[in-house]
């Protein structure tokens, strides 16, 4: 029997890219009704606040498949990003993320489940 797609062992690649095609996707939707810098770190910091609540509640040995999987994101949606710099993208990414992860850490932000 042939390899194949081996979705067990490489599914971390495979998420990667697809949030990757997402976030591509994200930016050419954007460049499509919108076109412009404001909306495009707006949509960047409110992706990274809910990868910071994704880090928060993920177990420590998790965090790095999730780690790849946000990044596979970030590349795409830097591909597909035709407006706005792409180090402020990166930095308003990071700072949503990391705000978003320490307001839950402290218990400024809770996240109820039922």
């Amino acid at each position: 029997m042939g390899k194949g797609l081996n979705l067990y062992d490489n599914w971390v690649e495979y998420l990667a890219l697809l949030f990757m095609i997402v976030g591509f996707l994200l930016m050419q939707i954007n460049w499509i009704f919108s076109g412009s810098k404001i909306t495009t770190y707006i949509s960047i910091i409110l992706i990274g606040i809910i990868v910071g609540r994704i880090f928060h509640k993920i177990d420590n040995e998790d965090k790095t498949r999730w780690v790849i999987i946000s990044c596979g994101f970030l590349i795409g949606f830097l591909i597909g990003s035709h407006y706005g710099e792409t180090t402020m993208i990166v930095i308003l990414y990071l700072i949503g993320a990391y705000a978003s992860f320490y307001l839950h850490d402290k218990g400024y932000i809770e996240t109820v489940t039922k």
